[in-house]
């Protein structure tokens, strides 16, 4: 089971069009995906997921978990 959750914005002044979360079966959630539409029309629209930074310049992604499961 899936619970998705989304967010679109308005007159944005980038190319994220929205947020996106979703939870996989109640045991691990996903927040803050952010979804790009490409300057390039024939690859549309990608989704990007939420990280933090490490370091000077790596990025890692992350999720978490909601259960103790």
């Amino acid at each position: 089971m899936y619970e998705v959750r989304t967010r679109m914005f308005e007159n944005t002044t980038n190319n994220v069009i929205g947020i996106a979360s979703f939870v996989v079966d109640g045991k691990f959630a996903f927040n803050g995906i952010r979804v790009i539409s490409s300057d390039n029309a024939e690859r549309g629209f990608f989704l990007a997921m939420p990280s933090y930074k490490v370091g000077d310049s790596r990025y890692v992604d992350y999720f978490h978990p909601i259960s103790s499961e």
